[in-house]
């Protein structure tokens, strides 16, 4: 998620998440290469389906949201998942668990 907050600085929405996604595939790739003999194939498949399927979805919808918007989803999603703010310390606001809604 760093990474596209970076990408961002540079691009905008729409190239800067083609280019995330283009990096994520290739990092995923190496990662099925390298470990291909471990794979379970039928789960793989299933998962695939299930990729293209919410690919052809998301196609239909096509939201690209302002820059202002992405910033603040990940933000979010940081804090959720109780990352440090930038003296160290974790955020004071996180809970045990999070709520039901979160995340």
């Amino acid at each position: 998620m760093i990474l596209l907050g970076v990408l961002l600085i540079y691009f905008d929405v729409a190239t800067a998440m083609v280019v995330f996604s283009l990096l994520q595939f290739s990092a995923n790739m190496s990662r099925v290469l390298l470990w291909r003999k471990f794979i379970l194939w039928p789960i793989f498949f299933q998962f695939m389906i299930g990729g293209t399927l919410a690919f052809g979805i998301m196609r239909l919808i096509a939201f690209i949201p302002d820059k202002a918007v992405v910033y603040l989803v990940l933000g979010r999603r940081c804090r959720a998942r109780g990352a440090p703010i930038s003296n160290g310390a974790s955020c004071p606001m996180r809970r045990a668990s999070p709520p039901h809604w979160c995340c």
